[in-house]
């Protein structure tokens, strides 16, 4: 009777799991917008966390083939779920199976796009230079990629330049 009640419990708490999705809520001159990256004028902006439904959510597998293209760095953080900072954004363009491009934000505006070769295991994104290193991939939705760096810390991608 105790494992069932257990497992019962165990059921009843997996099927009420949330999903949270971040949205950002950008003030302009025309009102309020709501976007998926981040507002042009980040003083006028609201990081919003909407709670979903976990039954519509699916697991989504990162290939070899899923991963080429754009990619924008939109924010990074200390801990997966941890507050994210928007201010330095930055491109990783998957160009091919092998090679990739990075290329940051700064003050001054867009830096240097920097070339490596890179090799994709299913689960780590090892970049041929010391100073990107190794990501292990933390979670993929297709859209949204979440990545552990070399150095602690996370990068949240997500389709597309910035």
């Amino acid at each position: 009777m105790y494992k069932i009640l257990v497992f019962a419990l165990f059921f009843v708490g997996f099927l009420t799991q949330t999903t949270l999705a971040e949205v950002y809520k950008c003030k302009t001159d025309q009102g309020v917008k709501f976007q998926d990256t981040p507002c042009v004028d980040e003083n006028k902006q609201e990081l919003v966390t909407i709670k979903g439904d976990n039954a519509s959510s699916s697991s989504v597998e990162l290939t070899a083939d899923s991963l080429v293209g754009k990619w924008c760095e939109f924010a990074t953080s200390l801990e997966v779920s941890g507050t994210k900072d928007s201010s330095a954004p930055a491109t990783w363009h998957f160009k091919s199976k092998d090679q990739m491009s990075y290329t940051y934000k700064s003050m001054q505006g867009k830096g240097k796009e920097r070339f490596n070769q890179y090799s994709f295991d299913g689960s780590t994104v090892d970049i041929n230079n010391s100073m990107i290193g190794s990501w292990e991939v933390e979670s993929f939705s297709g859209s949204i990629l979440i990545l552990s760096g070399p150095y602690g810390g996370y990068a949240h991608l997500r389709r597309g330049g910035c």
